[in-house]
């Protein structure tokens, strides 16, 4: 199925905490061409820090990317640029951070996700909300599309936050 899936959030956090999740599109083998999403928490308990592009949406020549806040959502917006660009894999829409003001449950949910395919027809995902513990080992991943031109995508573990450098 083409979803749209919220990835990392914990049920509980803890104060004064940092916490990420992920963004995700899984994608169904359709070609997309952009994609419309709106994520809402509780202000009262999680602060917005940050809201990075991810996947192939970081990548600036290739994608746009923009995102806004409106008090308890947050809405991101992404599309491939050019007109035989496509995402037609599974990738990451953006990375969003947030501080915890209060332990407790911060709601972040997906309220409402909208894509477009490459004919520009309008196409609704599934949300899905996962909660996805730490990964108990470091792994890294094949990267996608392989071989890659120009771009790829190289997904790595980490059990516990750390520096990381990775060499191509």
């Amino acid at each position: 199925d083409l979803a749209l899936e919220i990835r990392g959030t914990p049920a509980t956090m803890r104060a004064g905490q940092v916490y990420a999740i992920t963004v995700h599109i899984a994608n169904d083998g359709r070609s997309l061409k952009g994609t419309s999403v709106a994520l809402r928490y509780d202000p009262a308990v999680a602060a917005l820090e940050n809201v990075a592009p991810a996947g192939i949406f970081a990548v600036g020549q290739q994608a746009f990317f923009a995102h806004r806040q409106e008090s308890d959502v947050i809405r991101m917006d992404g599309a491939m640029l050019g007109t035989d660009r496509t995402l037609d894999y599974p990738s990451d829409l953006a990375i969003v951070q947030f501080r915890t003001l209060q332990a407790g449950d911060a709601h972040i949910t997906l309220q409402s996700a909208v894509m477009r395919n490459a004919d520009n027809q309008t196409l609704e995902p599934a949300l899905r909300d996962q909660v996805v513990e730490l990964p108990a080992t470091f792994a890294l991943s094949q990267n996608y599309p392989n071989p890659f031109n120009p771009a790829t995508v190289i997904q790595y573990a980490l059990p516990q936050e750390s520096r990381v450098t990775l060499k191509v």
